[in-house]
Formats: C-alpha cells, structure tokens, sequence
C-alpha cells in the first residue's frame, strides 16, 4: 500500500507542476525559477509526509473529498521550503545527491555574469515560491469551511513551529553543554523534525478525514515519539554510519557543533577529563580529524552511543502503543506500523569505530 501511495504522491506533484494556475503563471514569468523549482520538486525523495497525511486520512474518511491528494502535497513541499532556507542556513551545496537549490543556480549566473546576486539570494526567492505554492495545494480540498479553516490553522503552526525549531537549535550551538537539559534537546527535535515530518501531516489527516480530537491527539503524540526516534537515529548514522563519519570525512553536524541528544548522553556520563575534552572541542574555531575520531570514542567508551540506541527503542515502543490503541481503520494502522517500521529501518546502519565494527543497530523490527 505505502509504494502505491508514494506513486499516487509522484504523479500528483507532477500534475501540480503542470496544471496548478500557480504554477503556469510562473513557468510564464520566471521560466528560468520554474525550472529549479520543477527540478527540485520531482528529485528523489521518501514523500514520508504526504504519505502519512493520506493514512491518517484515509483511515478515518468514509468519502474522501475532491482533490485531498493534491492537498497531500502540501506537505512536501513546505518540506522544499524548509530544505532550501536549511541549506542556505548550512552552505550546503548539495541536497538529495545533487546541487543545493543555491548551487543550482551558480551555472546560470556564471553564464550571466553581470546580475548582481547570488545563489543564496535567488534559492531564497525559490524558498518563498515554495511556500506560497504548498498553501495553493493545501487549500484545494473541498471541505466544508471550518474542517478547512482548523486544519490551515495547524498547517500554519506547524511552519511557525519548525522554523522556531530551527532558530532554537542555532542558538543551543551557543549555548555551554553543561546547561543543556533532555527537554531543551526534546523541544529542538519536536519543533524542528517531529512536528512537520510525523506528528502534523498525521494529525491534519486525521481531522480532515472525520477523526475526534481524541484521535488526532493519539497519533500526534505517536508522531512526536517517532520524530524523536528518528532524529536521534539520524543522529548515530551522521556520526558513525558507515557510509559517513570516518570514512567521507567530518559530518556536517559535527563541524557545526551541534548540542546532539547523543553527544549529551556521552557529556552526561564522562568524566572530569573527558567532559573537558568535549567542552574543548566544541569551542575551537576549527575541528580536524583527529577531533572527530576523538569525539567517536568518546561517545563510545561513556556508553553514550549504548544509552542513545537504548531511548530509541524506548520511544518506539510508546509510539507504538498509541498506534494499538487508536480507532483508525485496521489496514492503514497496519501500513503506518509498516512504513514508519521501514524508515527507521532504511536509518539502520553498522556502527564502526577507528574502522573496526562495534555495533549493529536494527529497530526495525521493533514494529
């Protein structure tokens, strides 16, 4: 069911490109923006918001409305918008294996190199036409007015929130590691990743699909508890996956000096000597290798690598029990378990250390 959905997802996004009057004005006004953004949209993705949305939707609704696929998209593509700024945030120059929206306009301002602007401004201007476009999608479900007028309310929250996640975790990267607390760790990953990625798109689905209150709050909470799950899972792989750490260089995450809930667990447990190993680290104005390689044993000998892999499964196994216990229809409660299931399990990875394994970690099968 999940891959039919995926599918249904892709050729909605492409017939949005095509036939929304949004985007033909655009594609008439700014051929060149409507590229990058055509571009961008279609590139490879998981599509793990507008799917959960649609199973949350379709596992309350007796009669789906006109177009609640195109409002689906909705979400991905506040996800675009929410991908661009991050990379403009980061420099990043490369996103889902190919160029950042930035860096996908350097060849045309190469070409054209009297525009006085950058790639950063014209990925900004990109960002804000994403935004605008996953409203024109959202609203297109016919619903009656209030249903309508709830849901955008979350939908708006759910952007605000995020990019306070955002600003949040920016300022932590200031702040001492000695003052930062689980709820300050929590409340980034909540606001930044759980919100708009589990919790909102599965709660939008639900209230517009006929699902009570009591429902939507049930698999909000589920989707705050994965979204922890998943960002601390994201978390291990960024700092000893096999296919990043070590092997590729210094994680992005790393080089920021990001306050990671892993990073905290070994903090929490080290030492005198290793605390001040850490506090050392993430204060130089510039980090190498042996840094890197410091930091990963480290994570690994206070057993803050043991504790992180363990809260994982701890939340898993609550966001679980909420699933069990809602009301929605038995084959898409089945496929939520399954897709959620097989995220967690596409972020599974050996763990390796100085090139030697030291753990393999699968939570799949926790669903």
């Amino acid at each position: 069911m999940i891959n039919n959905l995926k599918q249904t997802i892709e050729h909605e996004l492409k017939s949005f490109l095509e036939e929304a009057e949004a985007c033909r004005s655009l594609r008439l006004q700014s051929p060149v923006l409507f590229d990058r953004i055509k571009e961008f949209v279609l590139r490879k993705g998981k599509r793990i918001r507008p799917v959960l949305f649609v199973v949350g939707y379709l596992g309350y609704s007796e009669r789906p409305a006109v177009n609640f696929k195109k409002c689906a998209i909705a979400f991905e593509l506040l996800h675009d918008f929410m991908l661009i700024h991050d990379d403009i945030i980061d420099r990043a120059e490369t996103r889902r294996g190919k160029p950042s929206m930035q860096a996908a306009f350097s060849p045309y301002l190469k070409k054209n190199g009297t525009v006085a602007c950058t790639g950063q401004d014209l990925a900004l201007l990109a960002g804000d036409m994403f935004y605008a476009l996953a409203f024109h999608a959202f609203i297109s479900i016919s619903e009656t007015f209030d249903k309508k007028e709830e849901a955008l309310g979350h939908f708006i929250n759910t952007a605000i929130l995020t990019g306070s996640g955002q600003f949040n975790e920016l300022m932590t990267g200031m702040q001492d590691i000695e003052t930062i607390t689980r709820e300050d760790l929590y409340s980034i990953y909540d606001l930044k990743t759980a919100y708009y990625t589990f919790a909102s798109p599965l709660r939008i689905g639900v209230l517009l699909g006929g699902g009570n209150k009591k429902q939507q709050d049930m698999l909000f909470e589920f989707g705050v508890l994965l979204g922890r799950a998943f960002q601390i899972r994201d978390d291990i792989a960024d700092m000893f996956g096999e296919n990043g750490g070590a092997a590729n260089g210094m994680p992005e995450d790393f080089k920021a000096r990001k306050r990671t809930f892993l990073l905290w667990c070994a903090y929490k447990n080290a030492a005198v000597k290793e605390r001040h190993m850490i506090r050392e680290m993430l204060s130089k104005k510039v980090l190498v290798k042996d840094d890197f390689l410091k930091m990963q044993r480290i994570i690994v000998e206070t057993k803050g690598l043991e504790e992180a892999s363990k809260e994982i499964m701890e939340l898993v196994s609550r966001a679980r029990e909420n699933v069990h216990c809602c009301t929605m229809k038995k084959q898409y409660k089945d496929s939520l378990l399954d897709h959620v299931g097989q995220l967690l399990a596409a972020q599974t990875h050996t763990v390796f250390h100085h090139g030697e394994k030291i753990s393999a970690m699968n939570p799949g099968g926790m669903f």
